[in-house]
């Protein structure tokens, strides 16, 4: 009885005292496997603590203390140990906290990250064969946790380190934004800018509009833009007769904005650089087609890059960039036949490009001190990525950037970004909440459509819109 009163006492507690700033990530059900995953680190460090147990909340500061040393944008030394925790009194993480056989408050369980989150922990394994260890007596200090983890990973780190200038943001500052769907918002809702205010849209872009248009209605990873593109595409003949002097309706199309509500404010997340006018939009457009080429199925993937291709050639004014991507995706269909193919087709691209850009800043000193173009995924974040020296592993790779620009990225809810990263922006952006954007569900536009968008491919939406037009006349 005094544990349930303390359970309920604990859940009512105040919001701020709930959003009080810790450097451990807090991990869910939904979120355990991916994050750990995907965690640019070599060793991983999860707490299992009760939010009502008053010896985990007297513990809380001393695990943060050691977290801020690893975790975050300010993180003294990245890429060592990842820091997260689980609430084993949430109900819905029971699975989890059965997995690990947890049996006291707090329990610390060390190992490679990919191991937590794949693996299960049996105690009666002296040997720890799974990879996984369970700190038997739980250092009840920030000092002694230090450590205890210096002696694993071989250093002498202090709780008094103080940051070291890096050329290059941090692997942890990369990885959390990276699973936010806001620059991608942003690069979707800033494009249907740009194409609205150049006059881009005439009889030979119409074509190259409209099927950019029913590939987001139907893969874009936000709700609200799925939802906004599928909008436009049901008033589209509203908005623009065929014809070969035929024009679109400007001041309707400015009304029915392709992201709704969420309109470009030319801020950044992931895309932010450390100078004005470096990464933003042209990094925000990759990350839209990293995430749309990983949720197309596989009969779709050479209608996809053919779209992606008209796409650029019809509306990216950055003449180099644009013929360059052209010239790259000449004959990209002819050998794209699944997801697969097009997923490493992207990664492929975006590392060409990265180099031919890298060079040239390099030369010119033009690019961005803190995100010098690279070869990516480092092997911070993918250590399988690479094998046999320098060469890829294209499985791994795959297999990474699915994750990441799939999974991943939809189980991350925003508000759970670091508060710090946001605040440092020119201007505090509005991140959009998780049910607004990270719920993949269909478009509400009619019974038929939202039965069509669950079940389809965006050949289906071309169809609904077709049977529209009809309809009408």
């Amino acid at each position: 009885m005094l544990l349930l009163l303390a359970a309920r006492s604990a859940s009512s507690r105040p919001l701020e005292e709930q959003e009080e700033a810790d450097a451990a990530v807090e991990l869910t059900k939904n979120s355990f496997n991916q994050t750990l995953w995907a965690a640019p680190a070599t060793f991983a460090l999860v707490e299992f603590y009760a939010h009502w147990c008053p010896v985990c909340r007297i513990y809380k500061p001393q695990y943060s203390k050691v977290a801020k040393l690893f975790n975050g944008r300010t993180a003294v030394h990245p890429g060592e140990v990842f820091m997260g925790k689980v609430d084993c009194a949430e109900d819905a993480n029971t699975p989890i906290c059965r997995r690990f056989q947890v049996d006291h408050y707090p329990s610390l369980y060390w190992g490679h990250p990919g191991k937590l989150a794949w693996e299960s922990f049996d105690p009666k394994d002296s040997k720890a064969s799974s990879g996984i260890e369970l700190i038997p007596k739980t250092p009840r200090t920030a000092e002694a946790l230090l450590a205890w983890i210096n002696e694993r990973i071989g250093k002498s780190y202090t709780l008094n380190d103080e940051a070291r200038e890096t050329t290059r943001a941090s692997i942890v500052e990369q990885i959390q934004p990276m699973m936010s769907l806001y620059d991608i918002e942003e690069s979707t809702a800033l494009s249907y800018k740009f194409i609205l205010q150049s006059e881009m849209l005439n009889a030979k872009t119409r074509a190259s509009f409209l099927h950019f248009l029913q590939l987001l209605a139907v893969h874009h990873p936000s709700k609200r833009c799925r939802e906004g593109s599928a909008n436009i595409l049901v008033h589209f003949e509203d908005i623009w007769l065929a014809g070969e002097n035929a024009k679109p309706n400007g001041d309707l199309l400015m009304r029915l904005q392709i992201c709704g509500e969420r309109t470009s404010t030319d801020e950044w997340i992931t895309c932010r650089g450390s100078k004005n006018y470096t990464r933003g939009y042209s990094c925000g457009l990759w990350l839209l087609f990293h995430a749309l080429s990983v949720r197309v199925e596989d009969s779709e993937s050479k209608t996809a890059i053919q779209t992606i291709r008209d796409f650029i050639a019809s509306f990216f004014n950055c003449e180099d960039c644009r013929d360059h991507f052209l010239t790259m995706s000449t004959s990209a269909a002819d050998s794209i036949n699944s997801r697969r193919d097009l997923v490493l087709w992207f990664w492929r691209a975006h590392n060409q490009v990265n180099k031919r850009v890298g060079d040239a800043e390099a030369e010119s000193k033009t690019g961005d001190p803190k995100f010098p173009k690279q070869q990516w995924p480092p092997k911070e974040l993918c250590t399988a990525c690479k094998k046999d020296g320098d060469q890829w592993d294209e499985s791994a790779v795959y297999t990474f950037l699915t994750e990441l620009y799939g999974r991943a990225l939809v189980s991350i809810p925003e508000e759970k970004l670091d508060a710090a990263l946001r605040k440092s922006s020119k201007a505090e952006v509005a991140v959009p909440d998780e049910s607004s954007s990270t719920s993949r569900v269909a478009v509400p536009i009619g019974a038929a459509f939202g039965i069509g968008m669950a079940s389809c491919g965006f050949g289906i939406v071309a169809c609904f819109w077709r049977m529209q037009q009809k309809r009408k006349k």
